[in-house]
């Protein structure tokens, strides 16, 4: 059984951050884990990337073994806020 989580960019970006750091993980190694490019989580951070896609979000979730479900909602959200 999963869990939800409703929030935006900097809400997902502490609790990865939280959940890296407690597994001893850079965000060079969640990034490989997640299949993601180098430094993405960096530019999400800076803001040179909008808010990350659902898939990116359940991407990064099952890296970090985050037992929480991504949804879309609404025809126009492609984001997982």
């Amino acid at each position: 059984m999963s869990d939800e989580m409703y929030g935006t960019k900097a809400d997902w970006l502490e609790v990865w951050k939280r959940e890296a750091e407690a597994r001893g993980w850079s965000d060079a190694e969640v990034e490989h884990r997640a299949g993601l490019t180098n430094k993405y989580l960096s530019r999400l951070r800076c803001g040179d990337i909008g808010e990350p896609t659902a898939a990116t979000i359940a991407k990064i979730n099952r890296a970090l073994t985050l037992p929480l479900a991504v949804k879309i909602f609404g025809l126009d959200s492609v984001h997982g806020v």
